[in-house]
């Protein structure tokens, strides 16, 4: 009696019992906590139809392993369970006897299509269940596409909403029609669990709330200036979540912040008031604060600003926008003011400005005074005779340029100080040292263009009458001297210097793999000839084809293909493949390789074709898959398939021809439960890491459990 009353507690969504009945129970939690914290899946083996999909849901959800209820050491005060099976009208009975310690069956009314119920008695817990196959595959999926979301970053996720109750309801359609009842009263219920599955009709309307930006009438540019948001809310209907999003205006800097917040990466400041933040809720009227400063800006807006007031219900902040006043200054108090920095007047502050706001005799119109080097009167030009004809920054000799010192103002290449080149010119107006000549007097030489390998070291060219001489060393024809004759940085590389002609030698002495097999001959003297030459490595743990001294070193092992496969997009990942007439206990593996690879695409047999074109991790021997049998050359469910399996034994096997090819990974055993073994091996595949950096691998069973497992 008192293990009915505790069932009945847990259930209060489907029947209306008082609160009272429940105080010796935890209260209802919500399915999106409770099914990321899941650690295992149970079934019974009558849900062998369901696999396919829990095996999906488990990749998606990531760290999830496989259970058949009376598995040993499978207890419901043992773990974190999603409890998965189908309610038979028929018989009034559920599938899977774990859903009857939760869940009494004259709670699952005609009409109802699936539930998925969460809690915590005595474990938390997730139940799947539905009034046929079709319709529970409908609710696994739910869960699924949310944990495919929630493990991508997607915000926000699909099912939140749904999923953020204690109790989903589906209805005979498969469509999502209730998601209430968590054992208490909540601020959008008028009662506590709205009386069980009409949770739609207790709703309360959503709340009224709004903010309004408010801005000063007038600034200067560059100014600090205060913005404020009025938050009015009505405080007859809290929501349940409420935060304000502010964006800021591109360019702008915020300085502070009443209540403090720091920009967030968006550019955006978010005041959040809810408990489903983290924040005490907001319970009156209230106006936050922000100083900005937006710098050189004049003009700008303020818009994408937002109240949400539930989750996926935004209210708009209206636009706002100001106009700043410039900042005009007049130093030197010559009635025009400051040019901005780059020369040009700045809007507002007249029509010409100032370009030297220090000095008041320098404005637009003044006397210029020439060749002072001031620009008094703005126009750029100092009315000195000077010239720089060529642009080398050198004026030209000229009484009216005292310091004039070109000796030729129309060549770029010659002033005082000009580095000399081989041109025929004075390029340093120095012509006391000579033409084409270093400082020194010295003829210039250069070694650019001359090979500087061997003989032709320190080979160079000399500068005579404005052009370059030949090189003094030039490449000359290799003879076997021990000298570099060509200049090509090799000695004695000529023919008739590399070997002589008519030996032979291993080609073991330079070679590895199966290019070391043979002998090589020195042909004509200049090179070796005979060694095989190197292939592609083929993954035959025999040979070195590609001749590098290692054999199979590129190809996958059973630990790297498992870390790849993790670590894909999910897009990427390769196919689990289960038989189609295999019995649940030989395809239950399905969902320990999934859980833990992150999988969310698993097939029957009969849908392969072509399968070493393709990735696939295969779950179950030749005679449960036929792919298994295609792929290892023994009969399909036929006498004979069993041959190459012992009892109580297993193989994990990667089929793959090369190191970049499509793989194929088979997990099989002699019976179901050493199938069941080897997978589970992959499941825990940190645990057996180093042996499974093989291709090949056997476990062997050790007890009852699938857990008693070893590798060897």
């Amino acid at each position: 009696m008192e293990k009915t009353k505790y069932l009945l507690c847990a259930f209060l969504l489907v029947i209306l019992i008082p609160l009272t009945a429940c105080s010796n129970i935890g209260k209802t939690g919500q399915a999106i906590g409770d099914i990321i914290n899941a650690q295992t899946i149970v079934l019974s083996e009558q849900d062998g139809g369901l696999i396919q999909a829990a095996s999906e849901a488990a990749g998606a959800l990531g760290g999830i392993q496989s259970a058949f209820y009376d598995d040993p050491g499978i207890s419901v005060t043992q773990d974190n369970f999603i409890i998965i099976g189908t309610y038979n009208s028929a018989t009034q009975a559920f599938s899977n006897p774990f859903i009857t310690e939760y869940l009494h069956t004259n709670d699952f009314t005609s009409n109802t299509g699936a539930i998925i119920l969460s809690g915590s008695l005595p474990r938390t817990y997730v139940i799947i269940v539905g009034n046929s196959v079709s319709l529970t595959e409908q609710a696994i999926n739910i869960v699924k596409e949310y944990g495919m979301d929630n493990a991508d970053g997607v915000t926000p996720a699909r099912y939140f909403d749904e999923l953020n109750w204690g109790f989903t309801r589906l209805d005979l359609g498969g469509n999502i029609v209730d998601h209430c009842s968590d054992g208490v009263k909540n601020s959008d219920e008028e009662d506590i669990d709205c009386g069980g599955f009409e949770c739609s009709a207790c709703v309360l309307p959503p709340p009224t709330i709004y903010a309004i930006r408010s801005l000063p009438s007038a600034g200067y540019v560059g100014q600090d200036f205060e913005v404020s948001l009025f938050v009015d809310v009505d405080q007859t209907n809290l929501p349940p979540s409420m935060y304000v999003h502010e964006q800021i205006p591109s360019g702008c800097v915020v300085k502070s912040t009443n209540p403090p917040r720091t920009l967030a990466p968006s550019g955006a400041l978010e005041w959040y008031f809810s408990d489903v933040y983290g924040y005490s809720p907001i319970t009156e009227d209230t106006t936050l604060y922000y100083i900005i400063n937006c710098g050189g800006l004049s003009e700008y807006s303020f818009n994408g600003g937002f109240v949400e007031a539930q989750i996926g219900n935004r209210v708009p902040i209206p636009t706002n926008s100001i106009t700043l006043s410039p900042v005009c200054t007049n130093s030197d108090g010559d009635a025009y003011n400051a040019c901005d920095a780059a020369g040009n007047v700045i809007p507002g502050c007249g029509d010409l400005c100032d370009c030297d706001d220090t000095l008041d005799s320098v404005y637009p119109g003044a006397v210029e005074i020439p060749c002072d080097l001031v620009d008094q009167d703005c126009n750029h030009i100092d009315l000195c005779s000077c010239v720089d004809s060529d642009g080398d920054s050198r004026f030209a000799i000229s009484v009216n340029c005292p310091s004039g010192d070109d000796c030729n103002d129309a060549d770029s290449t010659v002033y005082p100080g000009a580095p000399e080149i081989c041109d025929g010119k004075d390029n340093d107006c120095n012509s006391a040292t000579g033409i084409d000549v270093n400082p020194a007097g010295v003829p210039l030489t250069k070694t650019e263009g001359c090979v500087q390998y061997g003989i032709c070291s320190g080979s160079e060219k000399t500068c005579s009458n404005g052009a370059w001489s030949a090189c003094s060393i030039v490449p000359g024809t290799e003879v076997c001297d021990s000298l570099d004759n060509d200049c090509d940085n090799e000695v004695d590389d000529g023919a008739g210097c590399v070997c002589a002609i008519g030996t032979s030698r291993s080609c073991s002495q330079n070679y590895q793999g199966i290019c070391a097999d043979g002998t090589e001959i020195c042909t004509d003297g200049t090179a070796w000839a005979g060694c095989p030459t190197a292939q592609d490595e083929v993954c035959d743990g025999l040979s070195d084809e590609n001749c590098d001294g290692a054999v199979d070193e590129s190809c996958n092992t059973i630990s790297s293909l498992i870390t790849s496969t993790i670590s894909s997009p999910r897009a990427q990942k390769p196919k689990v493949v289960i038989g189609v007439v295999a019995a649940a206990s030989d395809n239950i593996g399905a969902i320990d390789v999934s859980g833990v690879t992150g999988i969310t695409r698993t097939i029957m047999d009969n849908t392969v074709t072509n399968p070493t074109s393709q990735n696939l991790i295969i779950v179950g021997g030749p005679c449960a898959n036929s792919v298994a049998a295609d792929l290892m050359g023994v009969p399909y469910a036929a006498y004979g398939c069993e041959q190459g399996f012992i009892n109580n034994q297993g193989i994990i096997k990667v089929m793959q021809t090369t190191p970049v090819g499509p793989f194929q990974i088979i997990v099989a055993g002699h019976s179901a439960l050493d199938t069941r073994r080897a997978a589970r091996v992959i499941a825990r595949h940190n645990d057996f890491d180093f042996a499974l950096t093989a291709r090949q691998i056997i476990t062997r069973g050790t007890g009852a459990g699938v857990n008693d497992v070893e590798i060897g």
